[in-house]
This record gives structure tokens, C-alpha cells and sequence, in this order.
């Protein structure tokens, strides 16, 4: 009986499609299970920054209502401020 080369040949290139298929598979599953990780990541840091920003916004607020009071309670040296005798 002589090998059947063709029937080898087709089973082998079955084995290596199955083979692809579930490598395939595998490495989509990965990249799923990254893009979950990387989105978690980035709603982090769009939390971070959203509350720095915050952050900023009222240290700012408050630095410029503090410089605003002290600007409006002293007197501005000028022509209308009161003469020293």
C-alpha cells in the first residue's frame, strides 16, 4: 500500500488551520482583555485630571478673592488719597 501523500497533506493543513484558529482566538481574547485595562486606565487619569483641574480652579479662586480683599482694604496712593501731615 502506498502513502497517500494528498490525504496527509490535507490532514496536516486541517491540523494548522485548527492550530491558527485557536492561536487566533487566544491572542483577540488578550487583546480584549488590554483594551479593558488600558480603558480603565484612562478613565484614572481623566479622574486625575478633572480633579487637579479642580484643584487648581479653587486655589486659584481663592487666591484671587484674597489678593481682591487686600487690594480693596488698602488705600491706592494717588492724588485722592488722604495727605499724611
Amino acid at each position: 500500500m502506498k502513502p497517500n501523500w494528498r490525504r496527509a497533506f490535507v490532514m496536516g493543513y486541517r491540523r494548522a488551520r485548527r492550530k491558527a484558529r485557536a492561536e487566533l482566538s487566544s491572542i483577540a481574547d488578550e487583546i480584549e482583555a488590554l483594551q479593558e485595562d488600558f480603558h480603565e486606565i484612562e478613565l484614572e487619569l481623566h479622574r486625575d485630571r478633572a480633579l487637579d483641574e479642580a484643584i487648581v480652579e479653587r486655589t486659584t479662586t481663592d487666591l484671587l478673592h484674597e489678593a481682591l480683599t487686600i487690594f480693596r482694604s488698602e488705600p491706592i496712593a494717588g492724588r485722592n488719597s488722604p495727605r499724611k501731615a
